[in-house]
């Protein structure tokens, strides 16, 4: 019986070929005895096993004769590259003691630019570049409602068109939406709001996740057949519960109702927006009325099924929307897509990569000050170089040295940059918008040492590349029987280069640094029109269980600025529904009887009496004059009379 194929031929190659019909023919012999007595199966591990053990003597022979060659070769060296190797870096790091000036300049130089470049690019790649931390993130898509007509910027879903967008769609494996919101905890203790959302059923399926504990929601949480439910964040099931699994099936009391607690979430699962408590949504009958299409306040989020791309996902969400103009408040109306990743990141990826671009020019200056220290450290080490080429050192064999040199100066920056961008994370993420996502998930993990090694690697590159060229003269012999010093213009052009580079690069650095700074100092002196000096707010969150009607808010907030304006150094208190210059606000449909019939939006907020006290009195301001006849309408009984005019209304404690 012939032994197996593959060990054979191993073995053949292996052997020594005056060997190897014998060693073979032992090995047939010797495999027939084992299939006789312990099987074909075991024969034919027994076989390999012989296969693979002839291998490592085969080997050693090989690399024997290799290095007894090299060392009868005239001018062979023992050990080979990874000695060379070895004996240049004992030389680089001989010569940096023995230049400790140049190493210290250089190195530290070199940290400040990587570590500027890498403490940056930390930040941008967890908010740019890292995907999203759920299952297949690149086909998340948010889908909004936008008027066909180029109006407003796409608005947020309604929930009969979120409804029947789950049900009839056809380009999505799972439809979701969510609302955010807060919760008054209750119980044990002061009563504390807690962040959450408010999410269908498919939401967290949609993400990939699974509870870690529990269950996830269901259909049944969506309609009420299961009563309140909560699931909570893992932060929180370990603050509030002390991780004990026995809170499953406990419950909280949230708005004054309590809610079984049916699951908890992984510990790395974080959502876009930060939530501890997550609540079913819930769609009663009336939810489908067509009165209630015109109430867009849900996000959506999809995922493309299998084989649909995001174009195709757009025609068929396009039919859909045409299908559904029918229905009153959907008239003129589309749907668009974006994936989740760009909707995420949509107004910060031009400013994040405009202060990458800018610790870039810096990383060159860095780069170009170290290249400029190398061409004259070459310049002292031209002769030596002569020298050695002229003993028969090749032109790659100085490039090898002097790349490991530059190599270990390189990387030397590198590994304290990187410790410098580290200590700079926790700085950077405090200094930066709160407005600006996913910073949860900055710090140093292998992409940015990937980033910080890359850096090192290019810039020793670069200085090898300078240190060849200039290091070592086209004739050898000649320049050993000059002094050395008649061949320099070559150094002193790329000298005079690099300095030209770096102060231009510092020109452009300095001239964007002095805009930004006037722009900023012009920012602080604009006039936004009232009195901001000595003015202290706060927010005030009222739950809905206990202040449910309107007269119920109202009575609140006139006792909370009566009991306000009692007290010793207080001036003048007010109300409002949004800040001025805060950013957000609320906004309403109008039209103007007398002029046209088009339909407009305008911005407006609720204030009460007292705020429009804070205002300036000088009567220069429209929108002050407009909050002060709010103020004589209120007095005058037309309370929640509304002039869109002026984007004001008075504050009804809604």
């Amino acid at each position: 019986m012939s032994p197996p194929r593959l060990p054979a031929l191993l073995v053949r190659a292996a052997v020594e070929r005056c060997e190897r019909r014998f060693v073979l023919a032992d090995l047939h012999e010797e495999y027939d005895a084992v299939v006789a007595s312990r099987g074909r199966a075991a024969a034919r591990r027994w076989y390999w096993g012989q296969a693979l053990r002839s291998l490592g003597p085969s080997i050693g022979r090989r690399l024997f004769r290799r290095r007894r060659g090299a060392l009868r070769r005239p001018g062979g060296r023992r050990g080979g590259i990874f000695r060379d190797i070895v004996q240049d870096v004992e030389y680089g790091l001989r010569g940096f003691v023995r230049a400790p000036g140049f190493t210290v300049v250089a190195v530290l130089t070199l940290t400040l630019g990587i570590g500027a470049s890498t403490a940056i690019y930390t930040v941008v790649n967890a908010v740019l570049y890292r995907p999203l931390p759920f299952a297949e993130p690149e086909k998340l898509v948010t889908l909004w409602e936008t008027k066909l007509d180029g109006g407003p910027a796409p608005s947020r879903v309604s929930p009969p068109n979120f409804l029947d967008w789950r049900e009839q769609n056809d380009a999505f494996s799972g439809v979701a939406a969510l609302s955010q919101g807060g919760f008054v905890l209750t119980g044990d203790g002061v009563a504390e709001r807690v962040a959450g959302m408010v999410v269908s059923a498919g939401f967290f399926p949609l993400l990939g996740v699974r509870v870690e504990l529990g269950r996830g929601f269901v259909p049944e949480d969506e309609s009420g057949a299961n009563g309140p439910v909560v699931i909570v964040s893992h932060g929180f099931w370990t603050s509030r519960f002390a991780a004990d699994p026995a809170a499953v099936g406990n419950s909280v009391l949230l708005d004054d109702i309590e809610h079984l607690v049916v699951g908890v979430l992984p510990a790395d699962f974080q959502f876009i927006e930060h939530a501890d408590l997550w609540t079913p949504m819930a769609f009663p009958p009336e939810a489908r009325r067509d009165a209630m299409r015109g109430a867009r306040y849900l996000e959506v989020m999809a995922r493309l099924a299998p084989g649909v791309s995001l174009a195709a996902a757009g025609e068929r969400m396009d039919a859909l929307a045409r299908r559904l103009e029918a229905h009153p408040n959907n008239a003129g109306w589309g749907i668009s897509l974006q994936p989740l990743h760009e909707h995420v990141v949509e107004g910060f990826r031009s400013a994040l990569h405009l202060i990458l671009a800018s610790v870039g020019c810096v990383m060159v200056i860095a780069c170009a000050n170290v290249a400029n220290l190398v061409v004259a450290r070459s310049a002292k080490r031209s002769r030596e170089s002569a020298l050695r080429s002229a003993l028969g050192a090749s032109r790659l064999r100085l490039f090898r040295q002097a790349f490991t040199e530059n190599t270990l100066l390189a990387l030397g920056g590198g590994a304290l940059g990187v410790v410098i961008a580290h200590w700079t994370i926790v700085p950077l993420v405090r200094l930066a918008p709160t407005a600006l996502p996913r910073l949860d998930g900055v710090g140093v993990d292998a992409s940015v040492l990937a980033f910080a090694v890359g850096v090192s690697l290019f810039s020793g590159l670069l200085f090898s590349l300078l240190t060849v060229f200039f290091g070592s003269g086209a004739d050898s012999s000649a320049f050993l029987r000059t002094t050395g010093v008649g061949d320099g213009r070559g150094r002193w052009r790329i000298r005079n280069v690099l300095i030209v580079s770096e102060v231009a690069l510092s020109l452009v650095l300095l001239a964007g640094a002095g805009l930004m700074t006037r722009s900023f100092m012009q920012m602080r002196h604009v006039d936004p029109g009232f009195v901001f000096e000595d003015i202290v707010t706060a927010s005030v969150f009222l739950p809905s269980y206990r202040y449910g009607a309107p007269e119920q808010k109202a009575a609140f907030y006139r006792d909370l600025l009566t009991g306000l304006a009692s007290l010793d150094g207080v001036r003048s208190v007010g109300a409002t529904t949004n800040l001025p210059m805060s950013g957000s606000g609320m906004t309403f449909g109008f039209r103007i009887r007398w002029t046209s019939d088009e339909r407009r939006t305008a911005n407006f907020r609720r204030v009460s009496c007292g705020e429009c006290r804070l205002l300036p009195d000088d009567g220069d301001s429209v929108h002050q004059w407009a909050e002060v006849q709010r103020c004589r309408e209120c007095r005058g009984g037309r309370r929640g009379h509304r002039q869109p005019n002026f984007g004001a209304a008075p504050f009804r404690g809604g």
